[in-house]
């Protein structure tokens, strides 16, 4: 009896072994996620000048992944702005890596580029806000589209990081005499169709590059838009101490 129970027992044994070996085939214990790693930096380049990727790798568990990056791009050598470059990859298992990579392009001398901005409230001297990224576009006969009207008054002042639409993205005309006009206020989280924004003494210097205004409410104390140059980029302008 004992043998038989005992056969009994070895073979309920060999069926459990049998049975783990079937249901574990093909999975293993190791989640192995990619990495990827960008050669150089950010990078500040001008309108006219080629991109060309300084270059990327991507591994997996040590061995060289970097056929399975996917890169994605805005970036437009044709129009100052600010661009990104993205770069993703996945393990078999669809987990993905990313990393990305800024390309500021500027446009030295014209009106349409990018900018530090410096704003000031009207009467709150502790609301002064310092190198506010921002970009003006040419439209085309004149005009001209600001990221932010507002000079990053909220977006990267008073309320940095909350994800509310706080650019107020503009229409201005540049004149003859290099004055500016705001001819359409943008549609922004603070928007007041019954109170608009009005501009005054808007000024391009052609010279320097720099862009001056005051607005009615918000930058009564004035903004300043310092073009970004190789020699405030990328940490931008002094800040007075």
């Amino acid at each position: 009896m004992k043998i038989l129970k005992y056969l009994a027992f070895s073979a309920l044994v060999a069926f459990s072994l049998t049975s783990c070996d079937k249901t574990t085939e093909g999975v293993t214990d190791i989640l192995y996620y990619p990495v990827i790693t960008l050669e150089g930096g950010n990078i500040l380049l001008s309108v006219g000048d080629e991109y060309v990727d300084p270059g990327y790798s991507a591994s997996l568990n040590g061995e060289d992944y970097t056929s399975n990056v996917v890169v994605t791009s805005n970036v437009d050598m044709e129009n100052p702005g600010f661009y990104t470059v993205f770069y993703s990859v996945k393990n078999p298992e669809g987990f993905t890596a990313t990393e990305k990579r800024n390309v500021w392009v500027n446009n030295p001398g014209h009106f349409d580029n990018i900018y530090w901005g410096e704003c000031k409230h009207a009467t709150n001297a502790a609301r002064h806000y310092y190198n506010s990224p921002i970009s003006i576009q040419d439209l085309g006969d004149s005009y001209y589209l600001i990221s932010d009207l507002l000079c990053g008054y909220y977006t990267y002042g008073v309320y940095p990081g909350y994800p509310y639409d706080f650019d107020a993205e503009s229409i201005l005309l540049l004149n003859d005499d290099n004055s500016v006009e705001l001819i359409e206020e943008g549609d922004f989280y603070f928007y007041d169709p019954e109170d608009p924004e009005l501009m005054y003494d808007g000024l391009f210097n052609p010279a320097t590059g720099i862009f001056t205004y005051r607005l009615n409410y918000y930058l009564g104390g004035g903004a300043i838009l310092t073009p970004i140059t190789e020699d405030n980029y990328p940490d931008g302008l002094p800040i007075p101490k």
